[in-house]
């Protein structure tokens, strides 16, 4: 499972990092695409306006924080980050 992780994080990271919100993920039990499409949404349309919030949205949608954990490596412009 350890090995699914890994990999699914890198595949991930390189989406986010396409779409200008690189995260980083771990722990995560099943396939995450379309959670992580969402999130990128959101973030892109405003809605996510610093990085707790990102991290608790991505919680909320994926039904608890042991699903997946979360941190943004790089911020979009508007948002702002914890202090």
């Amino acid at each position: 499972m350890q090995d699914y992780a890994e990999r699914m994080t890198t595949f991930v990271s390189e989406q986010f990092a396409y779409d200008h919100l690189p995260l980083r993920l771990q722990g995560v039990a099943k396939p995450f695409y379309d959670l992580a499409l969402t999130l990128v949404g959101q973030a892109r349309a405003g809605h996510v306006r610093d990085t707790d919030a990102l991290e608790d949205s991505i919680a909320r949608l994926a039904g608890s924080r042991t699903f997946a954990i979360i941190s943004v490596d790089k911020p979009l412009p508007h948002m702002r980050t914890a202090s």
